[in-house]
């Protein structure tokens, strides 16, 4: 679909939003990138299975990680700057250890991806995370 769209509407701004997981598997990555995708977002939630799967249900953390570096692996070898990649790290109570968001932050940077954002939510109920909330520390730390 990416490449048709790519293919009648050369200068078309191509977007897509995903978890990763139907990207896990290789042949199902490269082609995404070689479309001509402009730009890619990944939710992933958490660096840990058990408060990834709080949120995507029946989902598998390993997976969704694995399809984003396919993607990011292809990003590179393509040398075109497309996809610009995105991890949308949601933050939950759940998924507010400090240290795993520094981990996501480090494979982020490893993977060479481009983007990475913290994103709060209200929701499931009881999932606000106050940690990383604006005029807190913790937002002041992550905010760059």
């Amino acid at each position: 679909m990416i490449a048709d769209i790519r293919r009648h509407s050369p200068a078309a701004r191509i977007v897509g939003s995903t978890n990763g997981i139907p990207l896990a598997a290789r042949h199902k990555a490269e082609p995404v990138v070689a479309a001509g995708l402009d730009h890619i977002v990944f939710t992933i939630s958490g660096m840990a299975g058990e408060a990834y799967t709080r949120c995507h249900v029946n989902g598998r953390l390993e997976s969704a990680l694995r399809g984003m570096r396919n993607i990011a692996e292809f990003h590179r070898k393509t040398g075109t700057g497309r996809p610009f990649v995105l991890w949308r790290y949601l933050g939950f109570r759940w998924t507010d250890d400090l240290a795993r968001i520094d981990a996501a932050i480090a494979l982020g940077t490893e993977l060479q991806i481009e983007g990475f954002c913290i994103c709060l939510t209200h929701t499931p109920k009881d999932s606000w995370l106050y940690r990383l909330a604006e005029a807190t520390h913790g937002h002041a730390l992550y905010r760059p």
